[in-house]
């Protein structure tokens, strides 16, 4: 606790960099699962082999995720952000095509009546 008191700029500056990271974490994974768990719901034989690959890529251990992405992005903070943007992916298309499928047959059907 003594380290945040002394040196608040460095703290700081330090958690504007982690909330900058995980920002843009969360805007990239989710305009990428969006439509996948969209492409998901939709086409449900596709729900298996998609879940089954993201599952695949979640059991990567970060640092190893991280290294194989190292020779594709460079040692910056686009490699972390890539591989959060991978374990992201599971959690988020999974749970975007539970929603959906959740979602009543009469509402559904409501919705398109809408427009």
């Amino acid at each position: 606790m003594s380290y945040i008191i002394k040196n608040p700029g460095v703290v700081g500056s330090l958690l504007l960099e982690h909330l900058l990271l995980i920002g843009t974490t969360l805007a990239i994974a989710v305009s990428i699962a969006l439509p996948i768990g969209l492409l998901v719901t939709r086409y449900r034989w596709l729900k298996v082999p998609t879940i089954g690959l993201l599952g695949v890529f979640y059991t990567i251990p970060s640092l190893a995720l991280i290294i194989l992405l190292v020779p594709i992005f460079g040692l910056n903070p686009a490699s972390v952000i890539a591989g959060m943007v991978i374990y992201a992916q599971v959690i988020l298309v999974r749970n975007l095509v539970v929603g959906l499928e959740s979602i009543p047959a009469t509402i559904s059907e409501a919705a398109r009546a809408w427009g």
